[in-house]
């Protein structure tokens, strides 16, 4: 059993892949986590830490009056599998990366998920629909994703690719000094590429999420970095008000009626409002808003079918109520304290790493004001194993620290 433990993160992750590109494999990919859970469980391995316990259990307790008040029970079994999913992978990352060696190569794997990430976007995301204004352009992008099953909304590849995007670059910020030359120019067309396939997104609420990111690393990394910060939001601002706020008002869509507008997102928000107060302790059921909107809040001036609630806070409120957003905050503190001791640790290697998830916890947390796309989507399951990463990370950190204590006694 030892033996298959070891090996229990590296398993979660392939079924965890297997499960986001072909998801019929999604059962059976949780059931696979599952029983690794609880191996190691019977083997006496922690699979989190203390104060995430309590969230976790009643954001699974959630789950489960949320398949069975749903009005769609097929929909929200499937959006719980793949809430499920990433929580799993989540306590297996935790709880089976147990050493520095096992976490540094767990971590190797980022960079390549995000180039992954990049490439694949240039494939399957409609980038038809962000190219109207240049036909021939667009007539000429590529074709392949001929179905709903695999297009790709270009704001869902924008907010993943900025929130790891920001990680990346606070690690960098924090160990350039440490790389070596070929690394040095290793990494920058890569950096090059993932920024590149993120700006032809023209997703607004990505690059909005990247620059919040992109902030605090350097706030982070730089006992001066505030200066920079504010001076560059001081000439953003400036330069809003040369250009004219009307304009810019008008290019983010406040005026076109269209589902990027501000006015649309805040009929929404009201709507999603009013489902939480009329259904606060248990929400509507997992994946069910769209259909909820349509039957009992309908949005008059909107043609289109609305999915989610374009604020990542209050969807989860609406699919599990009140007490399922606090479960999830709780979730998500717990990982914020984690990175937070990380960065305060004295070792480079660990601050670079508390500093890299900070970053994109603030990519992630920003992007969720005004959208939703880390949250039943398909790729959602990355969330859930940043945050396995970053618990582990604290775990090992804390480790070294007692060992180091108790050899300085002996």
């Amino acid at each position: 059993m030892s033996r298959l433990l070891s090996f229990a993160p590296w398993l979660a992750g392939a079924l965890a892949l297997v499960a986001v590109a072909y998801e019929p494999f999604l059962p059976f990919a949780v059931a696979g986590m599952l029983l690794l859970c609880l191996l190691a469980w019977l083997s006496g391995q922690p699979l989190a830490p203390d104060w995430l316990h309590l969230p976790l259990l009643v954001l699974l307790v959630l789950v489960a009056i949320s398949i069975w008040i749903t009005p769609l029970p097929q929909v929200t079994a499937f959006q719980a599998s793949r809430l499920l999913l990433g929580v799993l992978l989540c306590l297996n990352l935790a709880g089976g990366l147990n050493s520095r060696p096992r976490l540094g190569l767990a971590l190797a794997g980022l960079p390549v998920l995000t180039v992954a990430l990049a490439a694949g976007g240039l494939l399957f995301v409609t980038w038809a629909d962000k190219f109207r204004f240049l036909p021939e352009f667009s007539n000429r992008l590529p074709s392949l994703p001929v179905s709903l099953d695999t297009a790709v909304n270009p704001n869902v590849e924008g907010a993943y690719l900025a929130i790891l995007l920001a990680g990346l670059l606070a690690w960098l910020a924090f160990r350039w000094h440490a790389l070596r030359w070929p690394a040095r120019l290793a990494w920058l067309p890569l950096v090059a590429f993932i920024g590149i396939v993120l700006f032809l997104t023209q997703s607004r609420v990505a690059l909005l999420a990247l620059a919040a990111g992109l902030a605090l690393g350097v706030l982070l990394r730089w006992r001066r970095g505030w200066v920079g910060v504010a001076l560059t939001l001081a000439f953003a601002l400036g330069l809003i008000f040369y250009i004219g706020p009307q304009w810019v008002w008008y290019s983010l869509g406040s005026e076109t009626g269209g589902l990027a507008s501000f006015s649309m997102r805040e009929d929404i928000w009201l709507r999603a409002r009013l489902i939480i107060q009329n259904f606060p302790l248990t929400g509507v059921g997992m994946g069910t808003f769209g259909e909820v909107l349509d039957v009992l809040y309908p949005l008059a001036a909107q043609p289109l079918h609305i999915q989610h609630a374009h604020n990542l806070f209050l969807q989860i409120a609406v699919s599990l109520g009140l007490p399922g957003l606090l479960a999830w905050l709780g979730c998500w503190g717990a990982v914020w304290l984690s990175a937070w001791r990380l960065y305060r640790s004295h070792v480079p290697y660990w601050r670079a790493l508390g500093a890299a998830a900070l970053c994109s916890q603030a990519a992630l947390g920003v992007g969720g004001m005004l959208d939703c796309v880390v949250w039943d989507t398909r790729p959602a399951v990355i969330i859930w194993g940043l945050w396995g990463l970053i618990l582990a990370a604290d775990r090992i950190r804390c480790t070294e620290n007692t060992s180091a204590r108790n050899e300085s006694t002996v």
